[in-house]
């Protein structure tokens, strides 16, 4: 018998069970046809409708591609194609109207740590991306609102997480490539800031700052601030904790009108002392 018949025999029985269509087989250089195969037809899904690409346009990042999939009667793939192929949409992590956490901390020039914790704290209003995991694969990517993100940045409430005079000047950091940052919301942030800092009559002080404003004894060799400390420990002085203690400038003012006499002078003071019961504040010579 020919080697090259044994071959094709070979060949069609392989093709007999394999589970995808063969229409041919090989017989050395010559190629066999096999009688009653048919072309496989391509399988074509329903043209998209002007309401399905609506529907998908406002829904992506909001539902992920396997949701808006069931909604539409379609595959997570199809639609994945569509935004991505077709219609041509941004990636959700992409989309303009919202900022993802990293992004957010490379504009205000701190770490990305640092905003990852002011969100788990609830400081910041975020959301997580449907289905969107990101780059380490520890989780899903979380994003900010550009709206609520300025609003945010202009807020001297949050002035002590970021310095308002980097805000947007994306300083280097590490050998990272980062995503070509939107320089129109930053410098609408810049805007912001500088607006709100020319009408702002006040300013957040570290304790070292706030003993020296009012005259208060300072350890510096200890860097211990006798009176600010004691007084944010026993609850008379207003403070937030973020690394240091932050206390605002009219804060400390109305601390040291409430609690300091001016017949005392710095020079006369030694050590502070408080009690809790009556709230008083008192000097030894």
């Amino acid at each position: 018998m020919r080697p090259d018949l044994i071959e094709a025999a070979v060949n069609l029985a392989e093709a007999e069970t394999n589970s995808r269509p063969c229409l041919a087989v090989m017989a050395g250089s010559a190629r066999i046809p096999i009688v009653g195969a048919k072309q496989p037809r391509p399988i074509r899904g329903a043209v998209w409708t002007s309401e399905e690409n609506a529907f998908l346009g406002a829904n992506l990042g909001i539902l992920s591609e396997k949701e808006i999939g069931r909604a539409l009667g379609r595959s997570a793939d199809a639609v994945h194609y569509r935004w991505a192929r077709d219609l041509h949409l941004p990636a959700p992590r992409r989309t303009p109207k919202w900022l993802t956490l990293e992004a957010f901390a490379r504009g205000l020039c701190v770490g990305g740590h640092s905003i990852a914790k002011l969100a788990n704290q609830r400081k910041i209003a975020t959301r997580r991306l449907p289905g969107v995991i990101a780059r380490d694969g520890r989780g899903l990517i979380r994003v900010i609102d550009r709206k609520e993100a300025l609003a945010w940045i202009a807020d001297p409430m949050h002035w002590i997480y970021f310095k308002p005079e980097r805000v947007g000047t994306f300083r280097k950091q590490g050998q990272r490539r980062m995503a070509k940052p939107n320089v129109v919301f930053w410098r609408a942030a810049q805007a912001a800031v500088d607006e709100c800092q020319r009408t702002w009559n006040d300013a957040w002080l570290r304790p070292s700052e706030a003993a020296h404003l009012i005259g208060l004894p300072i350890d510096r060799q200890n860097r211990n601030f006798h009176g600010i400390n004691k007084a944010i420990n026993l609850g008379l002085l207003k403070a937030v904790r973020w690394g240091n203690w932050w206390i605002l400038r009219s804060e400390v003012l109305r601390f040291a009108r409430d609690r300091v006499t001016d017949s005392w002078g710095p020079r006369k003071i030694k050590r502070i002392r408080f009690s809790r019961e009556g709230g008083e504040l008192g000097a030894t010579n």
